[in-house]
């Protein structure tokens, strides 16, 4: 994969603050799936980032379910800022949007609630950063 304009970025402010939560794993993407940045070790392809962004917009508020880095996950809970799916391989992804960006969480399952918890945390002051809430939100 060609690297991604936004993965130091990425790196830095969202996977190094979230990994204290458990995180392993950071995407970002556009709302239209286009990946931004891509930190820690998880191959997610372009097309699998397409589909999410897609399931997103459609879903209405219910449970997203997707397949991430070739690992299929079941939606557990989701509304319109959040969604929290898990896979049979005792892992999970949390989701964070924004109005123009999606933040997407890798990470254990026994540490689902803390990653969801903290990725909320970061997104709400990444929208009142000044530096980057103009072209993530």
């Amino acid at each position: 994969m060609a690297s991604l304009p936004w993965t130091a970025w990425v790196q830095g402010a969202l996977l190094a603050p979230l990994a204290q939560s458990g995180a392993s794993a950071v995407l970002l993407m556009g709302a239209d799936g286009s990946m931004w940045g891509l930190a820690g070790q998880w191959n997610v392809s372009a097309q699998e980032a397409a589909t999410l962004a897609n399931a997103i917009k459609t879903s209405a508020g219910a449970p997203i379910s997707c397949t991430l880095g070739g690992v299929k996950f079941m939606g557990m809970r989701a509304d319109d800022s959040e969604f929290v799916s898990n896979s049979t391989q005792k892992t999970c992804v949390c989701g964070h949007m924004l109005k123009k960006t999606t933040i997407v969480v890798w990470g254990a399952l026994d540490h689902a609630r803390n990653i969801n918890a903290a990725v909320s945390k970061v997104a709400e002051a990444l929208a009142q950063d000044p530096s980057v809430a103009s072209l993530l939100n």
